[in-house]
């Protein structure tokens, strides 16, 4: 039972909001209390190991050296309090440099044990500081790059202390081969899409010549000037859809180019129908004002729509041509038929004749032409029925 009450006493606890908060900083607290008991003692060492050079009982430049990587490491120890992206690369630069140095100092010639010993603990130090280099910066180009760059100041530095110390040559050796490891693959590293980008950086180049070329002779580009930027634009990130952008753009190019090539004999034929229609008809006005719209279309760029515009110039041009004529035929041969009849049975077939006379003023001679021409059948159907009619009224009288 009392299991029982203390697992529900646990489960109806509930967290303050600030809880999270509190655990991180006094966790932070903890942290900086060890980095400040690190710093203390490292000073203290520093201190310790200075005080006979200070006394004057040991050569002071033989010592400084030391105590200056001592104050070196204890500065270091303020990054791993917050050791965030900054920190890492700084921790990470300053191993990079040191570890070669190290390994030329501890390859010197060592008389006595404790020199030996020393000699052993100074290269453990070395290979930890490599390791830890190796971990900041193995994860991406940036990073490797970087380690590069810093292995270069260390191997400046490494050569500088092998020189001071006239160390043997299997000292270079080693201190060459290894920094060597990562030295050259480092300066030498390429992402894994470098070859796709330098194929985009190709593409690219040779599809902004040739839009400079058509250019120059073409209008209309502007929907593959932009996705050429586009591309420009997304293409360093991600190659791959900068490619098939370059390709879009070469196609709207070359369809464009097309369009041109081909409107000019499109424009050509449609006038030769728009004139035709003119001279048969001074008030189709409609083939003309597609044309104009058209060549207005072509001068802004808009080739398609020029096109279209061409084609519906060239279409009504055609409906005037071929049903114009016959369409003002058929309404003047009405006109004559009505106008020899009398009577108000002729309102509808007048209905007739003013909707045809519409259809024209609308440029729809087809539409004029189909009415107009049903009046004399809608006439001769009227003079039938007026000529029973007489009849059976006769009949009726002499009955």
């Amino acid at each position: 039972m009392k299991l029982m009450r203390d697992d529900t006493t646990s489960r109806g606890m509930v967290l303050l909001p600030d809880y999270p908060t509190r655990v991180v900083n006094e966790h932070r607290i903890r942290v900086e209390k060890i980095a400040l008991l690190g710093l203390l003692s490292i000073i203290m060492g520093g201190a310790w190991w200075l005080w006979p050079a200070v006394n004057g009982e040991v050569d002071l430049l033989s010592r400084s050296s030391h105590v200056f990587l001592l104050f070196g490491s204890a500065i270091l120890l303020s990054d791993l309090i917050d050791f965030g992206p900054v920190e890492k690369s700084r921790v990470g630069s300053l191993s990079n440099i040191v570890w070669p140095s190290l390994i030329a100092v501890a390859g010197s010639e060592y008389s006595s044990l404790d020199e030996k010993i020393a000699s052993v603990l100074m290269l453990s130090v070395a290979l930890y500081l490599w390791s830890v280099s190796q971990y900041i910066f193995n994860h991406s180009l940036a990073t490797r790059r970087l380690r590069g760059t810093t292995s270069v100041v260390g191997l400046a530095f490494a050569i500088a202390t092998m020189v001071a110390l006239s160390s043997d040559t299997e000292i270079w050796a080693l201190v060459g081969l290894s920094i060597s490891y990562t030295l050259i693959p480092d300066l030498l590293s390429k992402d894994e899409m470098h070859d796709i980008r330098k194929q985009f950086s190709s593409s690219l180049e040779n599809a902004e010549d040739l839009m400079i070329t058509l250019r120059s002779n073409n209008t209309g580009l502007e929907q593959a000037n932009s996705l050429l930027a586009t591309a420009r634009e997304i293409g360093w990130k991600n190659p791959q859809r900068g490619l098939l952008m370059i390709e879009e753009a070469e196609s709207e190019a070359k369809r464009i180019i097309a369009i041109s090539q081909d409107l000019g004999d499109i424009q050509k034929d449609a006038l030769t129908y728009v004139i035709d229609a003119e001279n048969i008809s001074k008030t189709a006005k409609g083939p003309r004002k597609a044309y104009d719209m058209a060549i207005r279309e072509s001068e802004l760029g808009s080739l398609r729509e020029a096109e279209i515009l061409f084609r519906t110039a060239k279409m009504k041009a055609s409906v005037v041509i071929e049903h114009w004529q016959e369409a003002m035929e058929a309404i003047s041969e009405g006109e004559i038929l009505i106008s020899n009849l009398e009577g108000h049975s002729l309102d509808n077939i007048r209905s007739i004749l003013e909707s045809a006379k519409q259809s024209l003023v609308a440029e729809d001679p087809v539409t004029a032409m189909s009415m107009a021409s049903n009046i004399p059948n809608h006439i001769e159907s009227l003079t039938n029925l007026q000529s029973d009619s007489l009849k059976a009224l006769d009949e009726a009288q002499k009955s």
